[in-house]
């Protein structure tokens, strides 16, 4: 019969037969090690699979909204500068702005692109009273209300006509607050100076939301 072995620590075990290969009860050993060790991979696998949805969930993007903050910029020319009926353009925080004088000689500030094309006022605008004329098209807009005021694209003829349809219609332009220093004289203009980094978070917001939701999901 088979004699009994003591081993220290791991009691008593049938000693091997002598017709019985020792390598064959070590490859029995080792499938039961490799077995569990693939059960327990599984089981980890499974655990850590809804913290990592969690954790991809977490970090997708939000969207941000950009509040205003105005404040009075300084052109850098005081309002000696100008005579009646002139214009100039400056970028104040981002933003183009056509400073100015109405032909009686009050000042006036609107944004510098004119409908329908944003053409600068700079170009060749005129001013009429409390009116400026954009050069390409002949559209006049109230320089305090930034409305357009009379015919809309009026040159050159039929062509004009064609683009101002095309393009929407009327369309008025922005207009800002402006003052004149109580001492130095100093032309000052109120901007949004946050107005560049809104506009730009709209334009990416929309070029993701090409690609899915502005929320980070997807349609």
């Amino acid at each position: 019969g088979a004699a009994i072995i003591a081993t220290a620590g791991l009691g008593a075990r049938p000693a091997p037969s002598s017709g019985a290969s020792p390598s064959s009860g070590l490859c029995g050993v080792g499938a039961v090690v490799l077995a569990a060790a693939a059960v327990g991979a599984a089981i980890a696998a499974n655990a850590a699979s809804p913290h990592a949805d969690a954790q991809r969930t977490r970090l997708r993007y939000t969207t941000q909204s950009i509040l205003p903050a105005l404040s009075w910029l300084k052109t850098g020319f005081s309002s000696k500068d100008l005579s009646p009926g002139d214009v100039r353009v400056i970028c104040l925080a981002g933003c183009d702005v056509c400073v100015g004088k109405t032909t009686e000689g009050k000042l006036f500030a609107i944004g510098d692109k004119a409908p329908p094309t944003g053409i600068s006022f700079s170009a060749g605008a005129e001013v009429a009273g409390t009116k400026i004329i954009e050069p390409q098209y002949g559209n006049a807009f109230d320089v305090y209300s930034g409305l357009p005021e009379g015919e809309w694209c009026p040159s050159p003829p039929v062509i004009g006509k064609a683009i101002g349809t095309i393009t929407g219609g009327p369309t008025a332009v922005a207009v800002f607050e402006i003052r004149e220093g109580f001492l130095s004289g100093d032309v000052e203009v109120l901007v949004d100076t946050n107005a560049k980094r809104a506009f730009e978070a709209d334009y990416w917001k929309g070029v993701l939301d090409a690609q899915g939701k502005d929320d980070g999901t997807y349609y």
